[in-house]
């Protein structure tokens, strides 16, 4: 259901981020704040509900150190976007503004939602919260400072 849930997300932003230029415009509500909106919470809300099962590699919550865990995965989540990003960057056939920056950086969290969920081993709800579910935000932040300062070296 965790993954279903997540490639369904993914499949919707990616169906959106590459939709074709001739067909008209889907509403900005929908586009710019609700799939946003539903792709950062649906995994923050997911993080923390019980499992239903362990999986084989599962470790117990309280081993090692959280912020190190954390800061791992992070960087997994990242390194397994990344492809993703640019990807949809060298396909997308519109100007990258910020809603576009929102809706790649996003997926990307959900691509890397996906891969740290067959990867990592950790159950803890605090290490899947704030270790795979920040990562779109992250991305996010990233992405648009990396927009300013490309608006800020162009000359007027």
């Amino acid at each position: 259901v965790l993954l279903g849930t997540f490639t369904v997300l993914l499949l919707l932003h990616v169906w959106i981020i590459l939709r074709p230029l001739h067909k008209p415009d889907l509403p900005v509500w929908f586009t710019h704040i609700m799939l946003p909106t539903l792709g950062v919470i649906i995994p923050m809300a997911l993080a923390l509900l019980p499992r239903p099962y362990h999986p084989p590699h599962y470790v117990p919550a309280n081993t090692g150190v959280l912020l190190f865990d954390i800061v791992e995965c992070i960087l997994i989540g990242v390194a397994l976007s990344a492809p993703f990003l640019l990807t949809t960057h060298l396909f997308a056939r519109f100007k990258p503004e910020l809603s576009f920056l929102g809706m790649s950086a996003v997926a990307g969290g959900l691509v890397s939602s996906i891969g740290l969920q067959l990867l990592c081993p950790k159950e803890s709800p605090t290490h899947l919260l704030f270790g795979h579910s920040i990562v779109g935000i992250l991305l996010f932040a990233g992405l648009w400072f990396i927009n300013q300062k490309k608006q800020r070296s162009k000359p007027a």
